[in-house]
Order: C-alpha cells, then sequence, then structure tokens
C-alpha cells in the first residue's frame, strides 16, 4: 500500500490539509467554486430539458477557467498540476449540479488515458480539443451484462489486416449524447484487453436515448452500441491488451476524485441544512435547538470533517510519492506516474466508500431536517438525496471498493504483520484488532465467512479517525464527536466479526479496555455551537 496505514508514521502537522492551500491554490479553486456554484446554477433546467448545445457551452466555460488543462504535462500544452491541486479542483467542481460528473469524466477518465498512454500523434490529435472544450470525451467500460465485474466484457476487436473490427454494447456512458470520442475498450482474440479511441462519426457506431434515471439529471448517461465498427491500428490507445492497466488506473484515479466531489457537495449543502434549522421554528423554537435534530447537524459536520481530511491526506500522500519517484527516476511518463499511483489503490478505494457512504448518510439527514418539506422538489433536500444515490454505484460500487481494500491488505499481510500496530492517540487497539483477524484467516475465507464488508468499513472509519487526530488533534469537536461515534459503530462491527468466527476470547478486550466512554451530547452541543457562529469547521 502506498500508505503505511497498520503503523503510526506520521506526527501532526507532516501530512497536508486544505488548510495549507497556497494563496494561488486557493484562488483557483475560489474561481471554479463560483462557476461551478453560479454559473452551472443557471444551466440546469436546460439540462434537464437535454439541451446539448447549454452542455457544450458548459464545457468550453470550463475549458476557459483552465480546468481541463490543468493535469496535462506543460509539454502537451497544459498547466501541470498535482494530485494536491487535482483533488481541489474536483472538491471546487463537486458544488455543481449533476453536470459536474461529466466535467470530470471528461477531464479525468477521457483526457489523462491519452495523456499517459498515448502516442505522440494521438495526444496531439486529441489533448488540444479536449483541453478547449470543443472534442468532449467519454470513458466507454461497462457494458449491459456486467456492471462491477467490468473486465468480463464482451465487446469484441477482431483484427482485419491493418484495421480491427469492433462489434458489441456499453452501457450507462458519461456524457454519450455530446462526446466526440469514445476510449472503448474491447476484447482482442489471443491478445486480451485492448483499449481503443472511436470517434463519434465513426460509420457503425450508434448511440442509444438517455437514460431515464433517479437523480443526476443534468448529465447525460446513454449506451453505445458498435457495429462492425472499422478501426485502425493507429487508433490503438497504448499497447494492444495492456487495456486493463489503462481502465484499473484510471478508476483509482477516478475513484479520489470522486470522493473529493463528495466533500464539495457537503460543504455546499451543509450551510443550507443548518440555515432552514434555524430559521423554522416549532413548539416555540428554533428546530436547531432540539437534541435530535442537533444530532443529525453534528453527525453531517463530523462526517464532512474527516472524509476531508482522509481524503487530503491520500492526496498529499500520493503527491509526495510522486516527488520521490521524480528524485530517483527523473522526469515521469505519464504511465510510470500512473504506476507510481497503483500503490495507493487501497487508499483510493477506502476513500470513495467512506465518503460515498457518508454523503448518503449526509443528504438523508438532510431531507429529514426539512421534514415534509424534505419530500418537495422546491426545496434543495429531495434533489441532493437523489443524486447522492448514484455515487456508490460508480466507480466501484461499495461492495467492490472493500473487496478491493481486502485483496489489497491481504497481499500486504506480511508486511502489516511485522509492524507495529500504530494506534493513533484516542483510537487505542482498533488497528491490533484488525491485525489479529487478517493474521488468522486466509482473504479467501473471510469472504466466505461474509465478514468483508464489517471489516473494511471498521478500516474505513479507523483511517478516517486517524486522519482527523493528524489534522485537529483530540480537542477539535468535529474530530473527537468522530471518533467517539465511529468507535462505537467499529465496537458493533467487531462483536459481530468475532461473533461469527467464534473468538469468545475478544469480548473481554473489546468491551473492557479498547473502547473508552466519550460524552457526545456535550461534544454534539459545541459542534453545533460551533456551526452556528459560522466557525470554521
Amino acid at each position: 500500500m502506498g500508505d503505511s496505514f497498520f503503523s503510526l508514521y506520521e506526527r501532526p502537522g507532516a501530512l497536508w490539509f486544505p488548510e495549507d492551500a497556497s494563496d494561488t491554490q486557493q484562488l483557483f479553486y475560489e474561481s471554479v467554486a463560483q462557476f461551478a456554484t453560479e454559473e452551472m446554477a443557471a444551466t440546469e433546467t436546460a439540462l434537464e430539458a437535454r439541451d446539448t448545445g447549454v452542455a457544450r457551452q458548459c464545457f468550453q466555460q470550463c475549458a476557459e477557467l483552465g480546468v481541463f488543462a490543468a493535469e496535462l504535462d506543460e509539454s502537451d500544452g497544459g498547466l501541470g498540476f498535482g494530485i494536491v491541486d487535482a483533488t481541489l479542483l474536483c472538491e471546487a467542481l463537486g458544488r455543481g449540479h449533476s453536470l459536474s460528473v461529466g466535467l470530470m469524466v471528461h477531464q479525468g477518465v477521457g483526457m489523462l488515458p491519452i495523456a499517459g498512454f498515448g502516442s505522440e500523434a494521438q495526444r496531439a490529435h486529441y489533448l488540444p480539443a479536449a483541453a478547449a472544450g470543443e472534442c468532449i470525451m467519454a470513458f466507454a467500460l461497462t457494458e449491459p451484462h456486467c456492471g462491477s465485474d467490468a473486465l468480463a466484457l464482451r465487446t469484441s476487436a477482431t483484427p482485419n489486416g491493418t484495421d480491427y473490427v469492433l462489434n458489441g454494447a456499453k452501457q450507462f456512458i458519461t456524457n454519450g449524447a455530446y462526446a466526440g470520442c469514445f476510449i472503448t475498450f474491447a476484447r482482442v482474440p489471443e491478445v486480451g484487453i485492448t483499449a481503443f479511441l472511436v470517434d463519434r462519426e465513426t460509420p457503425g457506431l450508434t448511440i442509444g436515448p438517455e437514460e431515464e434515471k433517479l437523480g443526476q439529471h443534468a448529465s447525460s448517461t446513454c449506451s453505445v452500441f458498435y457495429e462492425d465498427v472499422r478501426i485502425p491500428a493507429s487508433q490503438v490507445l497504448g499497447e494492444p491488451g495492456q487495456g486493463h492497466r489503462i481502465a484499473l488506473n484510471m478508476l483509482n484515479l477516478g475513484r479520489l476524485k470522486l470522493a473529493a466531489a463528495s466533500v464539495g457537495k457537503m460543504k455546499q449543502l451543509l450551510p443550507a441544512a443548518l440555515a432552514y434549522t434555524q430559521e423554522r421554528e416549532a413548539f416555540g423554537h428554533s428546530l436547531a435547538d432540539f437534541g435530535m435534530v442537533r444530532d443529525r447537524l453534528a453527525r453531517m459536520a463530523s462526517q464532512l470533517f474527516v472524509v476531508e481530511s482522509a481524503v487530503y491526506r491520500v492526496a498529499g500522500k500520493m503527491e509526495e510519492a510522486l516527488a520521490h519517484a521524480r528524485q530517483k527516476h527523473g522526469a515521469l511518463t505519464g504511465a510510470k506516474r500512473l504506476a507510481v499511483l497503483q500503490d495507493f489503490a487501497f487508499e483510493c478505494a477506502l476513500v470513495k466508500s467512506l465518503a460515498t457512504e457518508s454523503l448518503g448518510t449526509f443528504t438523508d439527514d438532510m431531507l429529514q431536517l426539512y421534514g415534509g418539506y424534505g419530500f418537495s422538489e422546491e426545496y434543495p433536500a429531495a434533489k441532493a438525496f437523489r443524486d447522492a444515490r448514484v455515487t456508490r454505484l460508480y466507480e466501484g460500487t461499495t461492495e467492490i471498493c472493500r473487496l478491493t481494500m481486502m485483496q489489497r491488505l491481504w497481499t500486504e499481510q506480511e508486511n502489516i504483520l511485522s509492524e507495529a500496530p500504530g494506534d493513533q492517540a484516542g483510537i487505542p487497539g482498533q488497528k491490533a484488532l484488525v491485525r489479529e483477524i487478517l493474521s488468522g484467516y486466509e482473504v479467501t475465507a473471510l469472504r466466505q465467512q461474509g465478514i468483508t464488508g464489517a471489516l473494511m468499513a471498521i478500516c474505513e472509519r479507523i483511517y478516517a479517525a486517524e486522519s482527523a487526530l493528524l489534522r485537529k488533534g483530540d480537542t477539535h469537536e468535529a474530530t473527537a464527536f468522530f471518533v467517539a461515534t465511529s468507535t462505537a459503530d467499529n465496537l458493533s462491527d467487531f462483536h459481530r466479526i468475532a461473533g461469527h468466527l467464534g473468538r469468545n476470547d475478544w469480548c473481554g478486550i473489546l468491551t473492557e479496555s479498547r473502547f473508552p466512554v466519550a460524552d457526545t451530547v456535550a461534544l454534539r452541543d459545541r459542534l453545533v455551537a460551533r456551526l452556528q457562529t459560522g466557525e470554521a469547521l
């Protein structure tokens, strides 16, 4: 793993968090956030009516801000942004409506595979137009018969002279209605999965109608069909048979960026929920005076803070790993850069699962705070709830992310078991228990026992709590509230695991020494008071 999760390897102040942003980073963040919350907001009605012209205009406006050129190398006409800068960028876009998904797909899994694996001719042809928002990119991997098992694809690419002939179908493709190029993954006989650059006007390629979705109505999602689509060998992206490397590398970065966008969305929604509870009265008091309302507000605020802490901890460590690689090897090609980041598959899966599950709880709490009006489309809670639901599905479902985490833990088991437990102050003994479970059972047995989800959820909460503690210490209200409540959740999951594995010898350890009691009511009230006075988390 890229981040040594099981050892106490950092001291407070050694990690990068948003309060460490430079003036330049802050200025860029604010400009993109303003675009997302103001200029994009005015387009939502037209986009929900499927006005593709307005969508293209939004892409061009975003390009003018430098968003699409941000992560490209300067040699490709880009700004050369690092991982932290890109994470800030995606957080800012997350404040917008659901076209933000399309913008991030274009800028991320659309452009970066070409930047990382494309030939000189491919980069020269596609990247300038993509950076200008003129050629919109789509990532065509998912197929109708397989979702989470994405590499079980059936779309075929049969060699025919110097060309390939593609046949098959893709489903749930973001930007489908207006993409100019589809990065398409197909199976080449006796070679394996290969990536192709397929232009929209290529004969035999057709685009299906827009999906009728629960949420995300401002973004385009279509099926794509390939019927005897002839593609020259010059349109192969990377090496034949290496398409799976491109897909998996892109998913890692995509997961981190989606987690960052979830942070942006929570930052956008929390002030509205707080204001509503302060203004709305019941029984002679504002809603914010009631304890159970304050419980929800405190949970929302603490989730936002710890998820943000975890996301930027990962981004900062990835940035640090790239810096070390450059010191050792010199300038990195796009492919080598992605290879370094592959070491963070565990962390990227973790923050994606953590952030999107938290966003789901967050928007559910928000809807509840609005009461009956939360169920009305005239208020922001209903749309936020609908739009948030899909984030737990794409870029790897929560279940797939947790399976990825388990597999990475098993791969690194020898290193993990050789390290000291390394619990951060405030969460004693919990990593040691995870280590004990990993040391006693093979990963296949753990999967068969059906406890992977519970065990990885524990890891997510430990990582989030530790990140927040490293950021602000144990006296910070949002951190202390999350540590206390997540510790109680971990206790429940540890008991479930112990019972299922027949480890009654753990029970005394679990209940007596490793899970200290905290006054979460007092912490809640101090945290809500901080929100009400407008103090930063």
